[in-house]
């Protein structure tokens, strides 16, 4: 039976992340920064404290909820053949099973619960460098049944856990939220002098990348990126699909991500590319999908 890997994030981890938070999140209030400063600092020591002290509750219960769940996520595996190129790829592809619950698709649209089990918010998106490293979660909450929810972006090393579902604990409140300084995509909001956190210069949203095409150099589609798998904070695998019928069905892979080729096109739009070699390699592979 497949595992259930629970991952923590240590207390000191969160403490060191602390001051850094605060600094990056409270909004520019003019005279009022230094008190709502203090406060917000003030409200995530309390925040590190409820969550030191009902961690032993929170872990306990997230453990059975995955038991409970375990034999449930059997069918949530998703199968690609993978090493279509690279190291180690000589040979016939190999299988992997993706755990689509814990993957970018199983994140992305799930709640985020804090250390109370309360529901603070949803899983927006998750940005990454050039690099494929996790740097922040972006979370939507704030408004009433999804309506006037306000976008928020943090470290993504503030994950505490996740369990077999996707759900994500973090250590947030309802609070918390509507203090920190809003995210946003668009640099024109900086330019327009709205106090927004924007998406870093080398980011990529996870969310744009799974609407993307994989593409070969000259820009031709190849496949649908489906799904993007993490491992320890960093994108690993890129999951595509095709010959599907109305986008859907259809044959799936998986590379390596340090084998493709991100870029933006547009500050709205990314491009996800295969060099000259792998794009042929790609064609031979879907060539022989079809006969076998």
């Amino acid at each position: 039976m497949k595992k259930i890997i629970l991952a923590t994030v240590s207390a000191l981890a969160l403490s060191l992340s602390a001051a850094a938070w605060a600094e990056d999140n409270v909004p520019n209030t003019g005279d009022a920064t230094v008190d709502t400063k203090a406060e917000a600092k003030a409200d995530w020591n309390n925040m590190k404290a409820d969550a030191k002290n009902d961690w032993d509750k929170t872990k306990a219960t997230i453990e059975e909820k995955t038991s409970a769940t375990e034999a449930k996520t059997e069918d949530t595996y998703q199968n690609a053949k993978a090493k279509l190129f690279g190291e180690g790829s000589e040979g016939s592809p190999a299988s992997l099973d993706v755990n689509v619950r814990t993957s970018a698709a199983g994140m992305i649209g799930k709640p985020v619960y804090n250390s109370k089990h309360d529901k603070v918010g949803t899983v927006s998106d998750i940005i990454i460098d050039h690099d494929g490293r996790a740097q922040l979660v972006v979370v939507s909450g704030g408004g009433f049944a999804g309506i006037g929810d306000k976008l928020a972006a943090f470290d993504y090393g503030l994950i505490a856990s996740q369990n077999a579902d996707g759900d994500v604990f973090m250590p947030l409140t309802d609070d918390l939220i509507a203090k920190v300084t809003p995210f946003s995509y668009d640099p024109k909001d900086a330019v327009e002098g709205k106090n927004v956190r924007l998406i870093p210069a080398d980011g990529y949203s996870v969310a744009q990348l799974m609407k993307a095409n994989l593409e070969d150099q000259s820009g031709k589609k190849l496949a649908n990126i489906e799904n993007i798998t993490f491992d320890g904070g960093e994108a690993k695998d890129v999951i595509v699909a095709f010959d599907q019928t109305l986008g859907m069905g259809g044959e799936k892979a998986a590379f390596d991500f340090d084998d493709v080729q991100v870029q933006h096109a547009t500050s709205d739009d990314v491009t996800v590319r295969l060099n000259a070699r792998q794009s042929a390699e790609f064609e031979s592979f879907k060539g022989d999908t079809k006969t076998n």
